[in-house]
C-alpha cells in the first residue's frame, strides 16, 4: 500500500508536463540544473538529440573546430527514452546537451519533490536502488559518464 501511495504522490505532485519544438534546447553541456529534473520522451512522434563533446585533449594537431566536430557524439531519444535520472540521486552537472529534432512531449520528474516523497515513505528499495545507481556513477571514468544512463 505504501508503493502504491508514493507513486500516487508522485504523480500528482512531482510530475509536469514539458512541450518542446523543433531546436528548443532542454539543457547544455557543463551547466548544473536550477530545477534538477528527470525527464520522459511521451510522444509517438518526438524526436530528441544528446550531443556530447569528447575530450579533444589527445588530438592536439586538429583546429578547435575541426575537434569539436570530429569529436562530437550523440544519440537519438524517442519514446520510452529518459534522461537525467541521476539528478534524483546527486548533485548533476549536465554532460551534455537535449535538443528537440521534432516536436516533442515530456514528462519530467521534479527531483527535490520526488527526493521529499521517497523519504517519506520510507520504502527500503528506493534506498538500496539509490546506493545502487551512486555506486554504479562512482566506478565510471568522468569521460563515461553522461545524462542518459
Amino acid at each position: 500500500r505504501s508503493c502504491t501511495t508514493m507513486m500516487h504522490q508522485v504523480c500528482h505532485t512531482a510530475i509536469q508536463k514539458v512541450l518542446l519544438s523543433v531546436g528548443d534546447v532542454l539543457f547544455r553541456e557543463g551547466k548544473s540544473p536550477s530545477v534538477p529534473q528527470m525527464y520522459f520522451v511521451c510522444s509517438a512522434g518526438g524526436e530528441l538529440r544528446y550531443f556530447r563533446n569528447a575530450d579533444s585533449r589527445n588530438r592536439p594537431n586538429l583546429s578547435q573546430r575541426m575537434q569539436k566536430m570530429a569529436l562530437a557524439e550523440f544519440s537519438v531519444m524517442t519514446r520510452g527514452h529518459w534522461a537525467c535520472e541521476a539528478t534524483l540521486w546527486t548533485q548533476w552537472v549536465h554532460r551534455g546537451s537535449l535538443a528537440a529534432t521534432k516536436d516533442s512531449v515530456l514528462l519530467a520528474l521534479d527531483a527535490g519533490k520526488f527526493t521529499k516523497i521517497a523519504a517519506a515513505s520510507g520504502r527500503t528499495c528506493t534506498f538500496i536502488y539509490c546506493e545502487a545507481f551512486v555506486r554504479l556513477l562512482n566506478d565510471m571514468d568522468s569521460d563515461e559518464l553522461s545524462d542518459l544512463c
